[in-house]
């Protein structure tokens, strides 16, 4: 229940400023691909008619959402050791807090957040520590601890290029999916060609020579990926800094066979079986070996030896069906905590595919009790955009109920959890955390009412640990309302 990435934008009307984005390079360890291997995975084809779009690294990108709040611009300072930020004054009398985190979705006193300076008085300021261990970091401004007026989430991604092969870079954060491969080329000394994989014809572009460039230009949207041939003798990084976007931001759709993507910034938990459980149609995942420099395949159902997948950075991913990116999984659409055992709660199935829900249980966690107190298990296949309804065996209304259970359904203080394969894909509550009888925000409750998500929720929310709004994603009607089990649709 991350709030942030839904809160509503401040009362303030919000200036993008226009802060150059200043790319900067240090050495780190990393691997890359053989140009002759390379070559074998794929066929080369020309591409043609790839429009070229002008290096504009300032403004987010028309029709593109971001972290809600108000802007928040990085740049790295000319020597590239420090990135600074900047804001637009909220207005007389304001100061600020500066946070920073390793985790891009953060809020401010999250346990893995930092304090960097609070009661600022000035809207910009300089992190001279940004640069250390290469680290990834992620930043937003607080105004004197009041978290009604939060700026947007800005980042420094940092990704390793190898020496002397290729690496695959993914674009997880805004404000950089206006690079074309010249600039790109430009701003990682050593780089001598590019190359973009076409998901859909299933091929690497031509190579893109540097300095002659003599094959057309091209650029790329944030979600995608690129390979860089790296002709230099050392092994470097590439930084990039922006705006942190949400899953929907970088909708597209996977092509079968295998695809170069992205990795969202979002994914949790971060390993190969979290990942798959996500995907269903996925049959395969190629990550790089960093002593070997060549590519590890991994498949499913098996998947061998579980491996980490890093958040932001590019990985092939084969599928056996068109399948929408960044992943999308089933989640809760409807709740019903009512009077005596009218309890149901309803599951939809937002991907294009159908989904197995064998694997699938929805827990319970009684108040703040930490551990998990009853387990109801779900089964079938659940088709695309499609619901399953899960209800109390002793419910006034067992029609629109596909499956019924006998065990002790929830009230109004507990936390409800749907799990895949050993991985939460939804949550509703705060595991940990007693409220009292209910948690209730503006009149939205858990407590004697049916809740009903929100249009415009594509996916679950995972996070069980932090605070839940439930007025953020649910909307609030009458108890033991099960009118609208059975069905989710949306204008």
């Amino acid at each position: 229940m991350r709030r942030i990435t839904r809160r509503a934008p401040p009362a303030v009307s919000p200036v993008v400023l226009a802060v150059g984005l200043v790319v900067a390079s240090t050495h780190s360890g990393c691997a890359g691909l053989a140009e002759d291997e390379l070559a074998s995975l794929v066929q080369e084809q020309p591409d043609s008619n790839i429009p070229v779009v002008a290096d504009d690294l300032v403004d987010p990108q028309p029709g593109i959402a971001q972290v809600a709040g108000f802007d928040l611009a990085i740049a790295a300072d000319p020597s590239g050791a420090h990135v600074d930020l900047a804001w637009p004054d909220q207005g007389p009398g304001f100061v600020y807090d500066v946070w920073r985190s390793s985790d891009p979705y953060f809020f401010p006193g999250d346990p893995d957040s930092t304090l960097l300076v609070d009661d600022l008085a000035f809207n910009q300021f300089r992190d001279i520590s940004a640069n250390i261990d290469d680290n990834s970091y992620y930043y937003r401004i607080e105004t004197d601890g009041d978290d009604e007026y939060l700026s947007t989430i800005a980042g420094k991604f940092v990704q390793p290029i190898a020496s002397h092969g290729y690496s695959f870079i993914g674009f997880p954060l805004l404000n950089t999916g206006n690079y074309d491969a010249q600039s790109l080329a430009a701003d990682i000394p050593g780089v001598v060609k590019v190359k973009r994989w076409g998901p859909y014809k299933i091929y690497f572009g031509p190579d893109h020579p540097a300095p002659e460039w003599d094959a057309p230009n091209f650029s790329w949207n944030p979600g995608d990926a690129v390979a860089v041939f790296n002709n230099g003798t050392a092994d470097t990084t590439y930084t990039q800094l922006g705006t942190v976007p949400i899953d929907t931001d970088l909708l597209r759709t996977l092509g079968p066979g295998p695809n170069l993507a992205t990795i969202p910034l979002s994914l949790e938990p971060a390993d190969a079986i979290g990942l798959a459980a996500r995907v269903p149609t996925v049959t395969q995942l190629d990550d790089w070996n960093l002593s070997t420099q060549a590519m590890d395949n991994f498949y499913a159902p098996q998947w061998g030896t579980n491996f980490h997948v890093n958040p932001g950075h590019a990985m092939w991913i084969h599928v056996d069906a068109p399948t929408p990116w960044p992943p999308r999984t089933p989640f809760f659409s409807e709740y019903v905590e009512g009077t005596s055992n009218n309890k149901a709660v309803e599951v939809y199935n937002p991907t294009g595919s159908a989904f197995d829900l064998d694997d699938c249980v929805v827990q319970i966690y009684r108040g703040g009790n930490p551990a998990v107190g009853d387990t109801m298990r779900l089964a079938g296949s659940l088709a695309a955009g499609d619901t399953l309804v899960l209800c109390d065996d002793n419910a006034d209304d067992l029609g629109p109920c596909d499956l019924i259970n006998t065990r002790n359904f929830w009230n109004g203080d507990d936390t409800v959890v749907l799990t895949c394969g050993g991985v939460a894909f939804d949550v509703l509550g705060q595991i940990g955390f007693d409220p009292g009888a209910q948690w209730n925000v503006g009149g939205v409750s858990t407590l004697n009412q049916t809740l009903r998500r929100n249009c415009g929720v594509e996916t679950g929310d995972p996070e069980g640990t932090d605070e839940f709004d439930p007025s953020a994603q649910w909307s609030s009607f009458a108890v033991n309302d099960f009118s609208d089990l059975g069905q989710f649709s949306c204008p």
